[in-house]
């Protein structure tokens, strides 16, 4: 994975311990932070995708039950005072 670089010396850089010694943190940091910053993208793709999933499923169901309750006149009239009923519940829930 990791291949052996060759340098050519064109000239020389003097720095101190510390200055170095920070050069090589600073580095190893950024490195960290890019891997947690990958971690945390793919895992929030991943929810993304099986959110779209799950949404892409309930879609399908709620147009399953919209044409059954269009093609039953009985359906219709019973969803129609069900969703009637909660409304008046809901109401009722608010005046308390």
């Amino acid at each position: 994975m990791d291949e052996k670089k060759t340098y050519s010396v064109i000239g020389n850089v003097t720095i101190g311990t510390d200055e170095y010694r920070d050069l090589i943190e600073r580095s190893l940091e950024a490195e960290k932070e890019a891997a947690e910053y990958r971690s945390k993208y793919w895992n929030k793709e991943s929810e993304a995708k099986e959110m779209s999933k799950k949404n892409k499923e309930l879609e399908e169901k709620l147009a399953t039950y919209r044409e059954f309750i269009a093609l039953s006149e009985d359906n219709t009239a019973a969803f129609k005072m069900f969703t009637f009923t909660k409304k008046q519940q809901e109401e009722e829930q608010e005046e308390f």
